[in-house]
């Protein structure tokens, strides 16, 4: 049986667990700070600045947006423990930001190339933005950190992804953390950036006729196999794999997980006779590690002979380079009423130098009596 898990979320070039080298580490949040804590439905932010964080100043915020009267939108640096924690009491959905300004700062000093945030515990899936600018511009992006089990996992984004903002002399840093359910609490255990970063991810798709007389019509039975492999560095998360079946087959053997490397799978489609689709998530997945699925499909009657195919698997939201990979099976159906043609015998050489010899030999023969008579 698959192995099944709790949700999987997907961001858009969000991609990856990396253990990266550490070009600079930028809060570490060992100087605790606040809390600042909000119980007013909207109010505005109930807020606190020190001097803490990579350009000099932060300030934290927490807004408290809905939810029961005096329970409240939590966020704190809690040096002890070095994490910045926000959390949210019971049916409450709030707001918090973190805002470190100040500098100019260079975020590419020792070759960096991604922002790091190293996540010690997150339990539920929750969307974050991170602000950079450099006095003039700012850009911005959008993405989620998903639901993460074990503590100490990182979530990255390639600086490349703040567009028309100098990152020598950035002014401006700043993470923004939605909170949407109840018991949105998440633990960080800093920001920093990394450098050397060389995601890769590769798909393989095989056909394989499950059919003792070898010829592939209607009603014959093909199996598929899906491999995923992490061919890059680090670990690698949020990989998307579908795989929707060409309209000349049927699912009748769902999918079944094989090889796993990975943390988590989580099949969306697939487990059931007749779905269209084989779709899973895949977390955590180490570098080398494998996750292999296969699932077969029935030829549907009324397919021609001759017809070709084609079932593609790719990945989607793969990984920070937003590489989309894909992986083709395609198999040809035959015409099986038609007899295989029959070889006609041919001699060998030692048989035509056998039967040379006996020509020789008759026609030595011949010629003997020839001559007697």
């Amino acid at each position: 049986m698959p192995v099944l898990s709790r949700s999987v979320f997907f961001a858009v070039l969000l991609g990856f667990f990396i253990t990266g080298a550490h070009a600079q580490i930028l809060d570490d949040f060992t100087e605790s700070q606040g809390p600042v804590v909000d119980t007013t439905d909207g109010d505005g932010p109930v807020t606190d600045t020190g001097a803490f964080g990579p350009l000099g100043s932060r300030t934290l915020s927490a807004d408290k947006a809905a939810g029961p009267t005096g329970n409240a939108a939590r966020l704190e640096v809690i040096g002890g423990s070095s994490v910045l924690s926000y959390s949210q009491d019971a049916g409450v959905t709030g707001t918090a930001i973190v805002t470190w300004t100040g500098g100019p700062a260079d975020l590419t000093a020792g070759g960096a190339d991604t922002l790091e945030l190293v996540v010690n515990e997150n339990q539920e899936a929750v969307p974050i933005v991170v602000r950079v600018g450099d006095g003039t511009a700012t850009a911005t992006f959008n993405a989620t950190v998903p639901e993460i089990p074990p503590a100490g996992s990182s979530v990255t984004i390639p600086l490349d992804q703040f567009a028309g903002v100098d990152l020598t002399a950035v002014t401006l840093l700043e993470l923004e953390i939605q909170g949407t359910s109840d018991g949105d609490d998440i633990l960080i255990e800093s920001i920093g950036l990394l450098d050397n970063i060389a995601p890769g991810v590769a798909i393989l798709k095989t056909a394989t006729l499950i059919d003792p007389d070898d010829c592939l019509s209607p009603g014959d039975v093909i199996e598929y196999t899906v491999t995923v492999t992490n061919t890059g560095d680090g670990f690698l998360t949020q990989v998307n794999v579908e795989d929707t079946l060409p309209a000349e087959v049927s699912l009748t053997g769902v999918a079944v997980l094989g090889t796993n490397d990975a943390e988590i799978v989580t099949f969306t489609s697939g487990e059931t006779v007749g779905d269209a689709a084989v779709n899973y998530g895949i977390q955590r997945l180490p570098e080398g590690g494998t996750v292999v699925v296969t699932f077969q499909a029935t030829i549907n009657v009324g397919v021609a002979p001759t017809t070709v195919i084609d079932n593609i698997a790719s990945i989607t939201q793969a990984d920070a380079l937003n590489q989309l990979p894909s992986d083709n099976a395609p198999v040809v159906t035959q015409n099986c009423d038609i007899p295989p043609p029959v070889g006609i015998p041919t001699l060998s050489q030692w048989s035509m130098l056998l039967l040379g010899g006996i020509l020789v030999l008759l026609g030595w023969t011949a010629r003997r009596r020839g001559l007697l008579d």
